[in-house]
């Protein structure tokens, strides 16, 4: 079916994204002259979590925020904590720190490709039916994923 006049569609809310998601799009005569995405964090007030604690918590208690993600929060609460206290972290604790980010970004970034986004776009209800089909990819998605997280399991030991 072809539809020749203008279309607005208008998805309210996305789901598999990071925070909440909508989309807008405008077609006029079958051409997309429109598309907004908009993705956004709604604020979650965890800085209340923080009052009244001690200076040295704030890296425990942040990293707890997002269970995909708890590296970001950590070291965000660690900046916040040195800037106030004027403290810079250079060479090998710095590329410590950016290694520590990466491991997190390649397994966070695997699991949303490979095992939430992937059976979207392959139109299969999720990971375990998308395997059935595309064993392989999904196997070499879960080898990536266990890259990065080898990464921080071996910087978790340091001490």
């Amino acid at each position: 079916m072809t539809h020749r006049g203008s279309r607005v569609l208008h998805v309210g809310s996305l789901a598999r994204v990071e925070g909440e998601g909508a989309l807008h799009l405008t077609v006029d005569g079958g051409t997309v002259s429109g598309a907004e995405l908009r993705i956004y964090e709604p604020p979650r007030f965890f800085e209340a979590f923080l009052r009244g604690r001690s200076y040295t918590e704030p890296p425990d208690i942040t990293a707890r925020v997002c269970g995909i993600c708890p590296v970001a929060y950590q070291m965000s609460a660690c900046r916040a904590l040195e800037d106030a206290c004027g403290v810079t972290v250079d060479g090998q604790r710095a590329a410590l720190r950016r290694l520590l980010y990466c491991g997190e970004w390649i397994e966070s970034q695997v699991l949303h490709i490979y095992l939430l986004h992937a059976p979207d776009f392959l139109g299969v209800d999720g990971a375990v039916e998308l395997a059935r089909t595309q064993r392989a990819h999904v196997e070499r998605g879960l080898r990536i994923k266990q890259a990065g997280n080898a990464i921080l399991e071996q910087l978790s030991l340091i001490h």
